[in-house]
């Protein structure tokens, strides 16, 4: 580990980014590893829609955290301006190349079977 710092980022980066996902692969993990005390725990308590009510819950809290704008605000906007174009390729060379095609040689028929010369 040359850069741990640089680990540590990513890591937080990956977390945060995966958030909303975080309800679904810990139930996925406690059903999977732990099924058993998963149902007597929390599918007791909290019923078989335990998931879609923590994942309601998150999105909740999600939208209270996002800023609404509102038809009066003022917000900024972009304009299209004209683009400057540069021609890097306005005079270009043509070179004409002669084709050159290559044909099989034509079969070589011998009238008599004689073994190659000897060197």
């Amino acid at each position: 580990m040359r850069f741990p710092l640089a680990y540590y980022l990513m890591l937080l980066y990956v977390t945060v980014m995966l958030k909303p996902l975080i309800p679904v692969i810990s139930d996925a993990y406690s059903h999977t590893f732990g099924e058993a005390i998963h149902l007597v725990s929390v599918h007791a308590k909290y019923g078989s829609n335990h998931l879609e009510q923590s994942l309601a819950k998150t999105g909740a809290e999600n939208s209270k955290d996002q800023k609404n704008l509102n038809p009066g605000e003022n917000f900024p906007f972009h304009i299209k301006t004209p683009e400057c174009r540069f021609d890097f390729f306005q005079h270009r060379i043509h070179n004409n190349y002669t084709l050159i095609r290559f044909r099989k040689p034509s079969a070589i028929f011998l009238a008599k079977l004689v073994p190659p010369p000897k060197c």
